[in-house]
């Protein structure tokens, strides 16, 4: 009888802390929603369309409240959630972007590329911007495996170039499916590291020539220079 109370409690108690820990969980991720507002007179007493609008947009800015932008009925509401995204750095106002896959790709990409985080470039629409928007993350923070997420096979292969140069590691050259691609991407780096034994790498004759002559160049010159340092 103790024995089934004890197995009883230890399991109750197991359930509390779990549903404890959930409860705090969910605390964490549940925004607080943005206080109510009303319209302002100071923008509905402008003349012109535009103007009112751009005085709700500041108005939204001002005091990051998004709420200033439902007083604006056209497209530039989208504008409006844009721009205070960028803003507050704040994802999910793109998420409130209806009916507009310009801007909301548009905000979804600033996000991801600003935060570098990679995850928010799959909610781009447009297959181009989608690319690019995997291409400047993989950039930014290095990740050469994010450059297989773009697409297209330019860009795809124009990703893994940028990297090879922001790297300086010759080995990713190597991951270039093309091979006179390969050799140009040797060669840049090169002369970006003034690594002369790069050139033994590059397998198109003409390119590994003019690598080789852009080194022996350089020797000659320092040569010179130590012969006229030294008379």
């Amino acid at each position: 009888m103790r024995k089934g109370l004890f197995i009883t409690f230890t399991l109750l108690l197991a359930l509390a802390v779990v549903l404890a820990a959930c409860s705090s969980s969910d605390a964490k991720n549940t925004k607080k929603p943005s206080p109510a507002v009303t319209r302002l007179e100071s923008c509905d007493s402008l003349e012109k369309d535009w103007d009112q609008e751009t005085c709700y947009i500041t108005a939204a800015l001002n005091s990051s409240n998004e709420r200033y932008c439902d007083f604006i009925v056209d497209r530039t509401h989208n504008v409006c959630l844009f721009e205070l995204s960028v803003a507050i750095n704040d994802v999910d106002l793109c998420g409130a972007i209806l009916n507009d896959t310009n801007w909301g790709d548009i905000c979804y990409k600033n996000y991801a590329e600003k935060n570098a985080n990679e995850s928010f470039c799959s909610n781009v629409v447009y297959a181009g911007d989608r690319d690019t928007c995997f291409a400047t993350v993989a950039v930014d923070t290095e990740q050469v495996g994010l450059c297989s997420k773009v697409k297209d096979v330019k860009k795809n292969q124009r990703c893994i170039f940028d990297l090879a140069r922001e790297t300086r590691n010759e080995k990713v050259c190597e991951l270039l499916t093309n091979s006179l691609d390969q050799d140009v991407c040797y060669l840049y780096l090169a002369k970006l590291k003034g690594d002369g034994l790069l050139c033994d790498s590059i397998g198109y004759r003409d390119v590994r020539a003019e690598c080789n002559k852009m080194f022996a160049t350089v020797a000659l010159n320092i040569t010179a220079l130590d012969a006229t340092a030294s008379k």
